[in-house]
């Protein structure tokens, strides 16, 4: 009866270290995996930074043409009115 015991109590610890061995390994592979998918966010982030400063600046350019573009036409208006005033005066 007591060899029975103890042959089964050197079952368990010897069940019970190689469930932890292949516990520690999984936990091991999956925190590397984590690790991976942390890096490729982190430089998928990156880009998309690079990209918002990118389209910033572009926003920026069009919002500068615009006014420029608004400010071209107000010249050309006055110069309209202008000329349509000094034709009123010819005539």
């Amino acid at each position: 009866m007591y060899c029975k015991m103890e042959s089964f109590l050197y079952f368990l610890s010897f069940f019970l270290l190689i469930f932890s061995i292949w516990t520690f390994v999984n936990v091991q592979k999956y925190q590397h995996a984590i690790s991976r998918k942390n890096t490729f966010l982190e430089i998928e982030i990156e880009k998309e930074r690079k990209n918002e400063v990118g389209l910033t600046s572009v926003s920026e350019k069009i919002n500068d043409l615009e006014k420029n573009t608004q400010h071209q036409f107000l010249k050309i208006r006055v110069a309209i009115v202008n000329l349509d005033f000094t034709l009123q005066e010819i005539l």
